[in-house]
């Protein structure tokens, strides 16, 4: 417990750590390790955590496995004029939940970052909309790490239910090798998203239609990159017919790889892409190599592709694969096709692919 600012090289914590409201916690070149295979806090919701480094960063070290599962409820910020950048290694699970306003940026060396989007035990913070966990700066994901949007993330995914809540993170994100999960909320990401060379697998945990509307993961920036894309369900909490994941694509975007949609089967809600703009995939090919979701619900339509309805038309860089195209406009809120015909128009990058699956609609 620190009852007032302090200065610290490093520090090893073993079990719950508070810092008292509006005090400082400056931790050094040597870092903060969070040892041990437990579920432990850094607590304080209106107090400080910052570098001393020179170079300002901040090195948080949680290693162990995914049961290794730490949060940081503290708000982190510059160190004056310094920024800090929030530098996360070892291979275990750290949670952020507070409103940080450090501008750095955030990089993710190995392991799970996470967001708990609501306050546990009166740690953290309920805040919704317009949300900084990550602070302001940009968030480089570095290879075979995750980043897991939702709440009470744990080594299942998250809880369900947040079916009101809307979370918008400013950050822009590049992706190499990499995976983005959104775990409940809807989650939008309004920054840039890079896509590397590595490529990003991109993917969503919770829909059930009716009452959770359009949850899922919303990439409201700009898409760039070449590195190819995989959208699929999470994985975690499936067997179950609301365990559905849709990834949305609302911009105009000038990225040129291959996005496959990974199709779902059993006891489980589908998976899918949402185009949310007439010009979002213009350049990309997208791959339905794995066919249609035979999942017991498909709770985005009949065809592993969802136009949002409303958006005129879409233009795809190329279509390969044997998933069907159903050329209607599909309301994501109310879970129905619409009555307004998508012109599709295909072959924008000039790629040659095979596509056999069945259109319906218009043409």
């Amino acid at each position: 417990l620190f009852r007032s600012n302090a200065t610290i090289n490093s520090l090893n914590q073993q079990n719950d750590f508070t810092i008292n409201a509006g005090f400082t916690c400056t931790i050094g070149s040597g870092g903060l390790l969070m040892v041990g295979n437990t579920s432990r806090w850094f607590l304080g919701n209106t107090s400080f955590l910052t570098s001393g480094a020179g170079n300002g960063e901040l090195d948080v070290y949680v290693p162990g496995g995914t049961d290794n599962n730490w949060s940081i409820w503290t708000i982190i910020k510059n160190n004056g004029a310094t920024p800090v950048t929030l530098v996360k290694n070892s291979a275990g699970i750290l949670k952020v939940g507070n409103q940080s306003t450090y501008t750095g940026g955030t990089v993710v060396n190995a392991g799970t970052l996470g967001y708990s989007g609501t306050a546990t035990w009166g740690a953290g913070t309920d805040a919704s909309g317009a949300v900084t966990p990550f602070g302001t700066g940009p968030i480089t994901m570095n290879s075979g790490t995750l980043l897991n949007l939702g709440v009470n993330i744990g080594i299942g995914g998250s809880d369900s239910g947040q079916n009101t809540k809307t979370f918008d993170i400013p950050n822009a994100i590049t992706v190499n090798g990499a995976t983005i999960y959104e775990s409940d909320g809807f989650m939008h990401l309004q920054g840039a998203l890079t896509i590397g060379a590595g490529g990003a697998t991109l993917g969503a945990t919770w829909n059930g239609g009716g009452g959770d509307v359009n949850k899922g993961l919303f990439i409201d920036g700009v898409v760039s990159g070449s590195g190819n894309m995989k959208l699929q369900q999470t994985g975690f909490n499936t067997g179950q017919q609301y365990n559905t994941s849709i990834v949305f694509f609302g911009n105009t975007n000038t990225y040129s790889g291959t996005v496959t949609v990974i199709p779902m089967s059993g006891n489980n809600g589908g998976s899918y892409i949402g185009i949310n703009s007439s010009l979002a995939m213009e350049n990309a090919t997208v791959d339905l190599s794995g066919g249609n979701n035979t999942s017991a619900a498909q709770q985005f339509g009949t065809s592993p592709i969802c136009f949002n309805t409303g958006i005129g038309s879409a233009t795809l860089g190329a279509l390969t694969g044997s998933g069907n195209v159903v050329l209607k406009g599909y309301n994501e809120a109310s879970h129905a096709y619409g009555s307004d015909p998508i012109p599709l128009f295909a072959g924008n990058n000039n790629a040659i692919t095979t596509y056999s699956g069945v259109m319906s609609g218009t043409s």
